[in-house]
């Protein structure tokens, strides 16, 4: 492992079955392009245990431009992904970006706008995500560092936890990323 730094530990998890009636009355439909401001707003103040921001040879500048290119790259030019996007009074409050393959879908970033966390909206868009899973026959898959409190809800979500994997960042001599 010469030249490699550990950053964090993910766990893995996988879901396949019938998902849970949604208990909540939030409006979960496709991303429109009309929302992608409000998804760049929501990625700003999310994802702050990612490993960009885990690495400290990468400014938080740097971490948060990463997520954000990440889910325009998603949003604009990527065709085997499909976002979700959860609405209170017609104010997108959350997303889930699924990434679809032939064998499974994979949640690739899932966020809620800061003001909503607690409501029960991200336990939303993984029901809906589980309901377009299990549509389209497929698995549906989904890591998170080990640290975080999305473990507790993927697994009241009915995942399961498959693997752990450790997240290594090459480390150059120059200090350039």
């Amino acid at each position: 492992l010469d030249g490699l730094r550990f950053i964090q530990e993910m766990k893995l998890y996988r879901w396949k079955g019938l998902p849970n009636h949604n208990r909540e009355n939030y409006n979960i439909r496709k991303y429109s392009p009309y929302d992608r401001s409000a998804i760049l707003r929501i990625t700003e103040n999310a994802f702050h245990r990612s490993r960009f921001h885990s690495d400290a040879r990468f400014s938080i500048e740097l971490a948060e431009k990463i997520k954000r290119e990440w889910i325009l790259n998603n949003l604009t030019s990527r065709p085997n992904i499909l976002t979700l996007v959860a609405e209170v009074d017609n104010v997108v409050v959350g997303y889930s970006s699924l990434l679809i393959s032939s064998g499974s879908i994979t949640i690739d970033l899932i966020a809620t706008a800061k003001s909503m966390r607690g409501k029960g909206i991200g336990a939303s868009l993984i029901r809906e995500s589980q309901q377009f899973a299990s549509l389209n026959t497929k698995e549906l898959l989904v890591g998170t560092q080990s640290n975080s409190s999305a473990n507790s809800l993927y697994l009241r979500s009915g995942f399961t936890n498959y693997a752990i994997q450790n997240v290594w960042h090459h480390s150059n001599r120059t200090g350039l990323i």
